[in-house]
């Protein structure tokens, strides 16, 4: 009847109830004042947004390969971080291979080309391109070393177009900057990798030259759109 103003409310009307413990659903609603006019609104509304969309995140101190999976028709594109990557010893270079429903893709259809610079350091710069075909594995960066010291660790991205397409050939392509071979040369190159086989892939697994174990961050997201 009108009665019940604010000051006849406890602090445990709200205290007292029980926590929540995760984000809101969508479709939890909140109290809100329109222009002091009470309303109900759902969460939906007001929740933050973004384009790219956390799937997954590997971190590793030390192994064979690592796995992303969970690409599918959710992301017409995805994208893939990696930080902090360092190799075990020398003498390694980052490969990739994509994964289908059958497993990982080793056949020798990989092409990929990278064209980029780098500087030795105390030296001049230099441009370097190269590409290699009918491979049983794609690369991220020209033929140096990562290295495998926490100083010179290396980053990249890479997007991966449309992965659930089975009547093209899956690629990537992407950017990386390395302090490569333990510092004694920086490195940056955009790299593009495809396998010629026709398939919808699943996922991308990263390793490295010679079996050397590998450390890092990667990350999988999907981008809206």
């Amino acid at each position: 009847d009108g009665a019940v103003e604010s000051e006849h409310l406890n602090n445990n009307v709200i205290s007292g109830q029980t926590a929540l413990g995760a984000a809101p659903a969508d479709t939890d609603e909140f109290l809100v004042s329109d222009a002091g006019v009470l309303k109900r609104m759902d969460y939906s509304y007001i929740k933050a947004s973004s384009d790219f969309v956390h799937i997954s995140t590997t971190t590793t101190a030390g192994a064979s390969s690592v796995s992303l999976t969970g690409l599918d028709s959710t992301y017409k594109n995805y994208k893939i971080l990696v930080n902090d990557c360092l190799v075990a010893s020398g003498n390694s270079q980052l490969r990739f291979r994509f994964i289908n429903s059958s497993g990982d893709i080793t056949s020798s259809t990989y092409f990929f080309i990278y064209d980029g610079a780098y500087k030795p350091y105390n030296n001049s710069d230099a441009e370097f391109r190269a590409s290699v075909y009918n491979t049983d594995y794609a690369q991220v960066a020209g033929n140096f070393d990562v290295s495998n010291n926490n100083t010179n660790a290396s980053s990249l991205e890479m997007y991966i177009p449309n992965p659930s397409d089975a009547s093209g050939t899956p690629h990537a392509f992407g950017n990386v900057c390395t302090d490569s071979q333990n510092g004694n040369y920086m490195l940056t190159n955009t790299f593009a990798g495809k396998s010629s086989g026709t398939t919808a892939i699943t996922g991308v697994k990263f390793f490295a030259q010679n079996g050397n174990n590998i450390s890092g961050n990667f990350s999988l997201y999907g981008i809206k759109g």
